[in-house]
């Protein structure tokens, strides 16, 4: 009665209606929802070292407090510390970003306890001194804030997890919220990368460490290397660092120079066999063409743009001319203005626009390149521009290429971003409160088409599996003993209404009981459940 009287006025999309879904289903055996799989890394504070015990004690106590002048902030210092944000805030204040204020500004408008705590309590001087007692432990514990941010338990559990999931092949899509937790990881993952690299004696695309040795963490990558090398027990020196990354540069180098010296006949070539070019990627590439025969020494800043985009490219393997072509034209899409590269015949679209285009593109290709900081793992937030925003995206979305990891704040990429064609695994950094936030998160690789279904089919090709089938992975960053763990049970709890709706779950799996009868119960409940979808709604 229920459905068959709303059915003509609600009408939505199921997810369980997808193909690579009921595919999952067929061979899983198990409910649909199960194709997402979410994996907790969990930090204990039982196993931190003293220092950071003593901080999250002092955090705790510092939260408790009310009626001093900062009682807002100093409350939510519970909530922050966990994910590596309440450090920045109490040990380098002046250091935030813009972003950060934003990212604040979005947290206190949907947060009640804010809104009914926004009035400036009167001044306690003695309230005032005993948080000032507590901000001061927290500064006496953890040292310098660099350091606190570099050695974070829940930034190194996030960087163990990664690197595995890398080496088993995958890339990882991580979101956050706050700027310089995100930046700190960001440099772990390229110092670490760059170590091993120079530490087996393979290539490495960059001659020298960015910033100066005595630099801090936002103008300088050499405190994640000494981090880096702190944590692994490096005997390297940080002079011999420097001397083996040039070596690998030089090794890279090697790699690129029969790569570049064949790029544009191999472009040429392999442009035959891409059926998307129109006049305008025509005339782009004879504007290009005619730029490096009047000036070949712009020809290596587009072999490393273009290089990055393919991945693997060595000196004893050819690349494909189709590879080439189709890394070139991506590369000349992601650095043309949003909307204005048409792939249609115009015919007002000639050599004098398209020259005009070639250069615009040139000067952004030559900014991006010379800001990036490591191509293993790279940072979409707020004050990255729009090109960097597409062609970080073009090299996510190839399987072999960088960067392997990207770390994207949510306001910046949650949304109208497509990160699904080689990705399938998402590590929260910082979990959000807002079920339908992780929902738009998660959504950025749970796509029609996505990496997970292509996985799918390949193992599903020839009948029922030998292996379990893979999923979506969902891996939240939980620190034990901090309202971390809060945060992460009420968003499981509101993420159980959620799924209800999404994907028909009425009664979530975590409050099912094993026994028979129980089972027997909760599937005739499932069954009964209304469906809206309009191609479901007679069933």
């Amino acid at each position: 009665m229920f459905q068959e009287r709303l059915s003509r006025y609600l009408l939505r999309r199921d997810k369980r209606e997808e193909e690579s879904i009921q595919k999952f289903c067929k061979f899983h055996h198990g409910p649909c929802h199960e194709y997402r799989q979410q994996i907790e890394i969990c930090v204990e504070t039982r196993s931190l070292d003293s220092a950071w015990k003593q901080a999250i004690c002092a955090a705790e106590a510092l939260s408790l407090y009310s009626g001093t002048t900062d009682q807002s902030s100093t409350q939510r210092m519970r909530l922050t510390m966990g994910n590596g944000h309440g450090i920045s805030r109490y040990l380098d204040e002046l250091h935030r970003s813009e972003e950060d204020k934003k990212q604040d500004a979005v947290d206190n408008a949907s947060d009640a306890f804010h809104q009914l705590n926004a009035t400036k309590p009167k001044s306690d001087a003695k309230r005032d001194a005993r948080a000032k007692w507590w901000r001061e432990s927290i500064a006496r514990s953890l040292g310098n804030a660099d350091d606190a941010l570099l050695f974070h338990p829940a930034i190194w559990k996030a960087v163990e997890t990664i690197e595995q999931a890398t080496k088993d092949g995958e890339k990882v899509l991580v979101f956050g919220k706050f700027t310089r937790p995100m930046r700190a990881l960001v440099s772990l993952l390229n110092a670490k990368a760059m170590l091993s690299a120079i530490q087996e004696g393979a290539p490495w695309p960059s001659a020298g460490i960015r910033g100066e040795q005595n630099g801090c963490l936002d103008d300088s990558d050499w405190p994640a290397v000494r981090a880096v090398k702190k944590q692994l027990g490096c005997q390297l020196s940080l002079d011999e660092i420097a001397t083996r990354l040039k070596e690998a540069y030089k090794a890279d180098e090697r790699n690129l120079r029969s790569f570049r010296e064949s790029l544009v006949k191999n472009i040429k070539k392999g442009m035959n066999e891409l059926r998307y070019l129109g006049k305008p990627h025509l005339a782009v590439f004879a504007a290009f063409q005619a730029d490096i025969d009047d000036q070949p020494n712009k020809l290596p800043l587009v072999s490393r743009a273009i290089s990055e985009l393919i991945g693997n490219v060595t000196e004893e393997e050819d690349t494909s001319a189709v590879d080439c072509a189709d890394a070139f034209f991506k590369m000349v899409e992601a650095m043309s203005d949003q909307d204005s590269f048409d792939v249609s015949d115009d015919e007002s679209f000639d050599d004098e626009a398209a020259t005009a285009k070639w250069q615009s593109i040139e000067r952004r290709l030559s900014e991006e390149m010379s800001r990036t900081r490591g191509s293993f793992a790279r940072l979409m937030f707020g004050e990255t521009s729009t090109e960097s925003r597409r062609m970080i995206q073009a090299g996510f979305n190839r399987a072999t290429s960088n960067p392997r990891v990207l770390v994207a704040q949510s306001l910046v990429g949650r949304e109208g971003l497509n990160l699904h064609h080689a990705c399938r695994i998402v590590v929260l950094l910082h979990p959000e409160w807002n079920p339908g936030v992780v929902e738009q998160q998660i959504g950025r690789v749970d796509r029609v088409g996505s990496h997970w279904s292509q996985l799918l089919d390949q193992a599903t090709a020839s009948g029922p599996p030998a292996l379990p089938l893979k999923r979506i992975e969902v891996r939240p960053i939980i620190f034990r003993g901090t309202y971390d763990e809060w945060n992460w049970q009420v968003l499981q709890t509101r993420w159980d209404n959620l799924r209800s709706q999404l994907h028909g779950v009425v009664i979530p799996a975590s409050s099912v009981v094993t026994d028979a009868e129980t089972k027997a119960l909760v599937e005739k409940i499932q069954r009964m459940a209304p469906c809206f979808s309009p191609n479901r709604g007679d069933e």
